[in-house]
């Protein structure tokens, strides 16, 4: 297969994990800070701490850059590039935020 072809396939298999992540971070079936604290995929390095945050039900751009201010990271960092007293700032930080937040119940369709 043309070199070109790989990239794409594996682009497009980023992009859906990726998704799959922050649909799941909606859903909260998982937490933001279950994934800055566990294992880093290499699909995952590269994603933007914004990216993954801003899909945290109740959780605007405001208030992720007041989140980011008080851990001192930038507001660009990707989640790779953290480092691990970064990491769990931001996990503690982003754990509160999560659980303080109350569960909408879903609506009767």
């Amino acid at each position: 297969m043309a070199q070109h072809l790989l990239a794409l396939e594996s682009a497009n298999e980023i992009r859906i994990a990726r998704s799959e992540l922050k649909k799941a971070v909606k859903a909260r079936e998982v937490l933001v800070a279950e994934v800055l604290l566990g294992e880093t995929p290499d699909w995952l390095r590269q994603m933007s701490v914004e990216a993954l945050a801003l899909t945290v039900p109740g959780l605007g751009q405001r208030r992720f850059q007041r989140l980011m201010n008080g851990a001192q990271i930038s507001l660009g960092a990707r989640i790779g590039n953290l480092t691990q007293r970064q990491r769990d700032a931001l996990a503690e930080t982003f754990c509160e935020w999560e659980l303080r937040v109350p569960r909408r119940a879903k609506r009767a369709a």
